[in-house]
């Protein structure tokens, strides 16, 4: 299809493309962002996130177009950016999109979004939707760009169309991190004279008759929360809320719910884990995950008593072999697990399932503990919740 303010080439290259929105931003000056594959779990003070969010704000200040893709985290937070600027955003896609797709949600007012009329599949499509990006650009502005990827095949394209690719500076002021919800804490805070080791504002119920759910940070997006409150806060700059095991314990307590999950779960079934394990035995068990880029569990947890889990259905895990585990029917593998994995034993974490969430709300306040890492985290859970918390000073600065 023609359009009467393109170019011959860019009129070439409409006419291989679906689209919907203003095909006349093709008539801009249009720029996009190169960032190939980046480390997980990015917050507010992350290097590229900071230059993303910058070049962003200079494309859309000199009135250009951003040219971005959609459904990766660096497409998703320039694409935020733009529509914050109230600029203009240009997205290529691998195909076209979907009914649940929430794209025009994110986009400027002035939006144009295209795919290939022959879209390719797999790997090949989503290397065919980078390549469009250098396609549809004048230039670009490289802010990581890993050798053989994608992203440097695009900057490849545009080079040699003569089009100016400019490495955004390496050296980035760091933002200052607020403290948290963006007040700050004291750096140091005072340590009760007592023996090293565990040390806790209140004693432990002896013997011990919870059941401790740990909680960790967010990987992305809070459990129910949506895609465009993620990038405000991901891309909002400083001040900001770190969202760590303490924020998470936060979450739960002020929604007054325990989410349930399947992700890593042998039945898939939204679960919420517990470990029947006194916190001082349950602490050495936590250890880095190299593949999920993650600690598994944080210093931070709620405890519940047992007998109140009980009635809501709680169950302990049983730990088989691989091979009972993939014959177990699924309903039965909601409450099994992996008695080992390559060199550690997941029956030392004495795991306990409920199927479901869980309202707290029904719960009465006797039944429940807080795990915490610094008399200042125990003082504000007591003031906002009115909640025992029990503090772990080994465990500070480490959730």
């Amino acid at each position: 299809m023609s359009h009467p303010v393109l170019s011959a080439a860019e009129s070439a290259l409409a006419a291989s493309l679906a689209w919907a929105g203003e095909l006349s931003l093709l008539g801009l000056r249009r720029q996009t962002l190169l960032i190939s594959r980046t480390k997980r779990h990015p917050a507010p003070d992350t290097p590229w996130v900071i230059a993303a969010t910058a070049a962003v704000k200079k494309i859309c200040g000199s009135g250009q177009a951003l040219v971005t893709g959609w459904n990766r985290l660096p497409f998703n937070l320039a694409l935020w950016s733009s529509r914050k600027m109230e600029g203009a955003a240009i997205v290529a896609l691998p195909a076209p999109p979907g009914e649940e797709e929430d794209i025009l949600a994110h986009a400027p007012p002035r939006y144009l979004v295209v795919w290939p009329r022959q879209p390719l599949k797999g790997p090949e499509a989503l290397r065919q939707r980078d390549l469009l990006l250098a396609w549809l650009s004048d230039g670009a502005y490289a802010l990581h760009v890993r050798p053989g990827g994608n992203m440097a095949a695009a900057r490849e394209v545009l080079l040699k169309r003569n089009c100016p690719v400019i490495e955004w500076p390496a050296v980035l002021p760091p933002l200052t991190r607020g403290g948290r919800g963006g007040e700050a804490l004291p750096n140091s805070l005072p340590r009760p004279q007592k023996k090293p080791g565990l040390v806790s504002e209140i004693e432990l119920p002896t013997p011990w008759d919870h059941l401790t759910h740990f909680t960790r940070g967010p990987e992305g997006a809070w459990p129910g929360e949506t895609r465009a409150s993620y990038l405000d806060w991901l891309g909002g700059g400083a001040p900001f809320a770190p969202r760590d095991g303490f924020a998470a314990l936060c979450r739960i307590l002020r929604e007054k719910r325990l989410r349930a999950g399947g992700k890593l779960l042998p039945s898939s079934i939204p679960m919420v884990c517990f470990s029947a394990l006194p916190p001082p035995q349950a602490a050495p068990l936590r250890r880095w995950r190299k593949g999920l880029a993650r600690w598994t569990f944080s210093h931070y947890g709620l405890a519940i008593r047992k007998e109140t889990l009980i009635k809501l259905g709680a169950q302990p895990v049983r730990y088989v072999s691989r091979e009972e585990l993939r014959q177990a029917p699924a309903e039965e593998r909601r409450f099994l697990q992996l008695a080992a994995s390559q060199e550690f034993a997941w029956s030392s974490e004495a795991e306990w399932r409920v199927r479901g969430d869980i309202n707290l709300a029904g719960l009465p306040a006797s039944s429940l503990l807080a795990l915490v890492t610094t008399p200042a985290e125990a003082q504000t859970l007591t003031a906002e919740f009115g909640l025992k918390a029990y503090v772990n000073l080994n465990g500070q600065g480490l959730g």
